[in-house]
This record gives structure tokens, sequence and C-alpha cells, in this order.
């Protein structure tokens, strides 16, 4: 399994107003993990498997690359280190997911390595794509996971299609798809791990998520390199459409890439 010794000077992530079957509209979800686990890609890139059961609103799946191919947890950027955007996603789940008693005094890094420490080979069923159906196979169960109950920030998006050449995956340039992506996390109390970590008295970044972005479709630019890599997506950019009685676009950078 991937190493998660946490490496020196790694810049903190902030809260930033930052792939399902039925495409979730862009909203703050009330949810509750009912199912994770841990897979490598055939490029090395580790991930968690999540599904979720969204209260009232059935379900939501996602895959977040907690890794690049070379297994780096980081990417550098104007010189400074930070952690790739998949693996914050990740911790700050296992952070929200965890009873925050039980580790006083822990970062969000702290917290996963221990939950990714009660993983346990559980044959479960998965959809398999070649099958068009679901399957009975083994899978390395995160099981502090299961049955947290978290709040997530789900994203709709509008993305291009990732085409197969023989030097690997490239962005068409004409061809879009939908798509959902979980862009903050977010404890049951609406508190996100961060801000807990601060002992803030208010919840103020989803309020702030909630009027900025709810409603809205974001539109991602196709990327310029080859191959997947989740560092790659640092490249594009994500464009927010603001809904019809909307103002102004707003911009900023998109870290998520395609998964493979």
């Amino acid at each position: 399994m991937i190493d998660l010794t946490p490496g020196a000077k790694i810049k903190a992530p902030k809260d930033v107003v930052g792939g399902s079957t039925f495409i979730k509209d862009t909203d703050v979800y009330d949810a509750e993990v009912d199912m994770c686990y841990y897979g490598e890609a055939k490029s090395g890139a580790a991930f968690l498997d999540f599904k979720f059961k969204l209260i009232d609103n059935g379900f939501y799946s996602e895959r977040i690359y907690i890794s690049s191919a070379k297994q780096s947890l980081t990417y550098t950027k104007d010189g400074e280190e930070f952690h790739l955007p998949g693996y914050v996603t990740a911790y700050n789940l296992a952070y929200a997911a965890a009873d925050e008693s039980l580790h006083p005094g822990q970062d969000q890094e702290e917290v996963f390595r221990d939950l990714m420490g009660t993983i346990e080979d559980k044959e479960i069923m998965v959809y398999d794509f070649m099958a068009r159906g679901n399957v009975a196979r083994t899978e390395k169960v995160v099981m502090a996971m299961l049955g947290a109950k978290v709040k997530l920030g789900i994203r709709h998006r509008i993305e291009p299609k990732s085409i197969k050449t023989t030097d690997g995956y490239v962005d068409s340039a004409n061809e879009t798809k939908d798509s959902n992506v979980i862009s903050s996390v977010f404890l049951s109390n609406g508190f996100t791990p961060n801000e807990v970590i601060a002992k803030n008295a208010t919840a103020d970044h989803l309020a702030d998520w909630k009027e900025k972005v709810v409603g809205k479709v974001s539109t991602i630019k196709p990327k310029k390199k080859k191959g997947f890599d989740p560092v790659e997506s640092l490249g594009g950019k994500e464009v927010d459409t603001a809904p019809a009685n909307g103002t102004a676009n707003v911009e900023e950078e998109s870290f998520f890439g395609e998964d493979e």
C-alpha cells in the first residue's frame, strides 16, 4: 500500500469554494459513507472508491485519487509544496468521519493514517463495466469509514471527454461530458476540519460555499498534456457559469484529473 508518511514543509490547504451515473446539482448534501475501499490504478496512482448514501437523494459514488502515478502525495507550485487535492479531500473525509473526542489535538493527516490502519480484505459487490453489472470481489475496505455521517459540497461540472491515443489519454477539444466532484467536505454539524482545528465559533465556510456556488455549473477547459496523473489537471481552468439569475462568472484552477 502507498506510504502515508508525512513530508516536511507541506503547505497547509485552505477551505476553498472550489462521478456518478446520475448527475447531482451543485449543492451541499447530507451523506453517510456506504462503502470505502482502497485500490491502485494500472498507472500506480492510489485511490479510494467511495459510495455515499445521500439523505433523501439516492446514492453518490466517486473515485478519489490520493497520489500521483509515482505515488507522491504532493505537488510543487511556485516553489512551494502542497498536498494533492484528492489527498486533501480524502483526509478531510477521514477527519469528518471520525469521532473528534477520539483524536484530540490530531490534524487531518494523522486521523487519516489512523483510519487507513483499519483496512480489512472484504468480499463486496462492485460494479464491473465489462460484466455490466455487480460482481463479488475482494477489496481493501476502510472499515472505520463505514457508516460515517458527513456533509458533501458536490459540484456539477462540464468537462472534456478523454480520448485514448497511442501516446495515452488526451482531452477532446470539442466533446464534453457532465460529471460531479466533491469540492468541499464538512462535518455533520457543518464545520470544516480546518474550522474545528482552529476552534472557530461559526461554520463560515458552509455559508460562503452555499452563497457562491449552489446551483452553478462549472466548465473545465481541455488540458494540453497527455496521459493521466492527478497533478496534470493543475494546468486546466475551471470556469463557474452563473445560474440564470446570477451575475459574473468566477474562474479558478481545477485540481481534479480524469479517472482512469
